[in-house]
């Protein structure tokens, strides 16, 4: 089924035509969003999660996220999108470090079918070198 998830994102990438992810990062924002679907009418092709709003959702500060928080959330909106046919990209933060490749299989895992790791180095803000970054990715 998750095969079926990336097949119908990878058919929403198509030139000149964007695709647009709303972010969502609980059941409620989920229902929300989602809501705007209809039999008649399906705005709302993809979704992504948002590190930011998960951990505004916990008091806390974006770059304070683990990796455990990061995934309880990830996790129920996996679910809840693989019930409405829906493929889900998730924000992995930086990859949580060195553990990029098992944080990936691990997003793969519970239904994640696409995925941003941002490029910068979370201690410094600054951009990871380009030959570091394609290595790491």
């Amino acid at each position: 089924m998750i095969n079926d998830f990336a097949k119908q994102l990878k058919a929403l990438h198509k030139p000149s035509t964007p695709i647009i992810f709303p972010n969502v990062w609980d059941v409620a924002s989920f229902n929300t969003v989602v809501s705007l679907n209809s039999s008649s009418s399906k705005p709302v092709k993809a979704l992504a999660t948002a590190s930011w709003a998960i951990a505004a959702s916990l008091g806390i500060k974006d770059e304070d996220l683990t990796l455990e928080q990061n995934f309880d959330a990830v996790a129920k909106v996996a679910t809840l999108c693989k019930a409405a046919g829906i493929p889900l990209s998730a924000d992995l933060q930086d990859g949580y470090g060195e553990q990029i490749a098992a944080t990936v299989k691990r997003a793969i895992e519970v239904g994640v079918v696409g995925a941003n790791i941002e490029d910068t180095i979370p201690a410094t803000g600054a951009f990871y070198p380009i030959d570091e970054q394609v290595q790491r990715l």
